[in-house]
């Protein structure tokens, strides 16, 4: 199936999650701008005209709904029976979901991961016939899957998810590296706070995970946001710390992957890593959680560090390993750099 002269709006939060659906649009020879919050799509939907709108249901700060319903209001081509048509995208698809989501005023919705039937079939359903051609226009490239081994991954899913092309997963997986210290970072800013953000942070990563293959890392992605929606903080404190190192593994492991391989040339930014490590070993010694400060340590030993973050390191572990257990609060508030050293020998 082939889509000529149709360019498209697809919104999405998540960079990652964006530029999959963006690449498996690109492959029914679809034109697609994109848009990584509601407010880029309004400005968007002000200077051009999209006759059909993919947009995320989660988003922080406006979700997909308001985002939707602002862009209804922009003209009568945006109003609802208009020409343009707005698409939910969600990976809770539950039971009763779409009539929920057609009833907020959307169009038509698809769940993520994407299957390719159901995109056709709404493609087909709103775009014009005589735009639509038909014949194979996506790459197979299952079959070399077989030669790509990654811990904690299904490459040929992934592939699948990414238009049938291996470039475009290997594109995704750069991406992947590249930014999921910053999504730990942002997720991690949450826990103790709003659960409503820590919710879409997890969900945006869930579907990142979905995307590129890796279902057991994004099961427990899963289970984390039904515990934000159940607002049950305790299973969030008892089981994101093991999220984030298994999170944590599998970008490690596809970046070795990618390294060893030549694809990935661009450094990380371990930066965003370390820090985040502190502030986790900081809730740790203010928790009085012993093994959580020891698990916290071991992963640290693995980070690349610059030299001052190594300097750092090598002080808060030296101060952690001779401190009696009533100075951990002190510990603490040294980490986060609200005293200093000497504080901890008064």
């Amino acid at each position: 199936m082939n889509i000529r002269d149709t360019l498209v709006l697809v919104v999405d939060d998540n960079f990652v999650n964006l530029k999959v659906i963006s690449q498996i649009l690109a492959c029914y020879g679809l034109m697609v701008d994109e848009a990584e919050s509601g407010q880029k799509a309004i400005e968007k939907c002000q200077d051009n005209k999209y006759p059909i709108i993919f947009m995320d249901q989660m988003m922080p700060q406006m979700d997909g709904i308001e985002a939707m319903k602002r862009i209804r209001e922009i003209s009568g081509y945006y109003a609802a029976g208009g020409e343009s048509k707005i698409i939910a995208l969600t990976a809770n698809a539950i039971k009763g979901t779409r009539k929920q989501l057609l009833d907020s005023g959307f169009d038509e919705y698809l769940k993520k991961p994407m299957e390719f039937d159901r995109m056709e079939e709404v493609l087909k359903k709103f775009i014009p016939a005589e735009k639509i051609s038909y014949g194979k226009v996506r790459r197979d490239d299952l079959k070399q899957s077989s030669d790509v081994e990654i811990p904690g991954l299904n490459v040929q899913k992934g592939i699948a998810q990414c238009g049938m092309c291996m470039e475009n997963y290997m594109e995704v997986l750069k991406l992947v590296v590249r930014d999921g210290n910053k999504f730990i970072q942002n997720i991690d800013g949450t826990i103790g706070g709003n659960m409503v953000n820590y919710k879409i942070e997890v969900h945006g990563i869930k579907g990142m995970l979905f995307n590129i293959g890796a279902d057991e890392c994004g099961d427990l992605a899963k289970e984390l946001e039904n515990a934000a929606s159940d607002k049950n903080s305790t299973y969030i404190r008892k089981n994101h710390g093991e999220f984030i190192n298994r999170f944590r593994h599998l970008i490690d492991a596809i970046n070795k992957y990618l390294t060893e391989n030549g694809i990935m040339t661009e450094n990380r930014d371990d930066t965003i890593s370390f820090d985040g490590y502190v502030r986790k070993l900081q809730k740790a010694a203010n928790e009085y959680d012993f093994p959580a400060i020891e698990a916290i340590k071991k992963d640290m030993e693995e980070l690349s560090m610059s030299d001052h973050q190594k300097e750092k390191y090598k002080m808060i572990r030296q101060m952690i390993e001779d401190t009696d257990i009533d100075d951990l609060q002190i510990i603490s508030d040294i980490i986060c750099g609200g005293k200093n050293e000497e504080s901890i020998k008064e």
